[in-house]
């Protein structure tokens, strides 16, 4: 039997790290070149992660020594005393109002310097080592592996590492996400894209009707060929249309074809749809994607 865990797992961009389940993102960066994550609880922010791309690997002390000396100055009524954190550059703050650790340190297996600013709320031993456990869990992901993991707004995917995500449409039980593959030089026909939706709320609108839900999120595409398949212990339907209008692009092959699948979660009352656009000489499949729903409550990594 699994034991049920306090925390939920988030992977972002080829980052991971653990938060009390009660955190919620309310800022997130879609570029693994320079953004952040940011968590608040019911009370207030808890938690900022912020990462840079770096050439090679920076001087961490000096970096966290200096914005030290920029805290000291900007407040003097501010006690700054440096603490230690196993990895980490760091030190702690604290005054009349508030108490927060920020820290730093180079991650080699993403090239980026990762940079954490993390409330504390007393200074009880217990929530020290809890404080410092949030921070130690925060690492990069294997870069060698197939595929890329998004584990976040009640989504867990994996999804091909020649994409990148580009747009996020983060709203209440409804979350989609755009991933984009660039074109390769030497292959003029291999850029595409993705659009990743999870809806939520599915016994409240959903009536199973698998193809008119597609058509409708789709309504440029005249969808010729579908079929039910499995994935998992979930029946899925899946179409395919030609995007192309005219048959001059066709016979120049600039003919791109649209795939969907879509998949009902009766446990997590949620629809999953993947749609893709690619052309044929490169096609993007939507079997590439894989969700993972049904989770225990409590397991804070299904995917690995």
């Amino acid at each position: 039997m699994k034991s049920v865990s306090p925390y939920d797992a988030i992977e972002w961009l080829g980052l991971r790290l653990e938060v009390p389940q009660d955190w919620q993102i309310v800022r997130h960066g879609i570029s693994s070149l320079n953004g952040c994550l940011t968590f608040t609880d019911r009370y207030s922010e808890r938690m900022n992660l912020s990462w840079r791309k770096l050439d090679r690997e920076p001087d961490v002390e000096r970096i966290v020594a200096e914005q030290l000396q920029r805290d000291q100055t900007k407040s003097p009524d501010l006690t700054l005393a440096r603490t230690t954190i196993p990895g980490w550059q760091a030190y702690r703050a604290e005054s009349a109002e508030s108490e927060w650790v920020r820290a730093a340190r180079y991650e080699p297996l993403t090239s980026q310097l990762l940079e954490v600013w993390l409330s504390v709320r007393s200074n009880q031993k217990k929530s020290q080592l809890a404080n410092e456990r949030l921070v130690c869990a925060i690492a990069g992901t294997d870069p060698n592996r197939d595929t890329s993991r998004l584990q976040a707004f009640d989504t867990c995917l994996e999804y091909p590492r020649d994409l990148v995500l580009s747009t996020t449409k983060i709203e209440p039980a409804n979350v989609t996400f755009e991933f984009e593959r660039a074109a390769v030089k030497g292959q003029p026909f291999s850029r595409a894209r993705a659009v990743v939706r999870r809806m939520g709320m599915a016994s409240c609108w959903y009536r199973g009707n698998a193809v008119a839900l597609i058509a409708r999120e789709a309504k440029q595409v005249v969808y010729q060929t579908q079929s039910e398949h499995w994935l998992g212990a979930h029946r899925a339907m899946r179409v395919e249309g030609d995007t192309t209008k005219g048959p001059i692009q066709r016979w120049f092959g600039r003919s791109t074809r649209s795939r969907a699948t879509l998949m009902h979660c009766e446990v997590e009352n949620a629809v999953y749809l993947i749609t893709t656009e690619s052309y044929d000489q490169a096609p993007l499949l939507p079997e590439r994607f894989k969700f993972v729903c049904c989770k225990p409550i409590g397991e804070t990594d299904p995917l690995s």
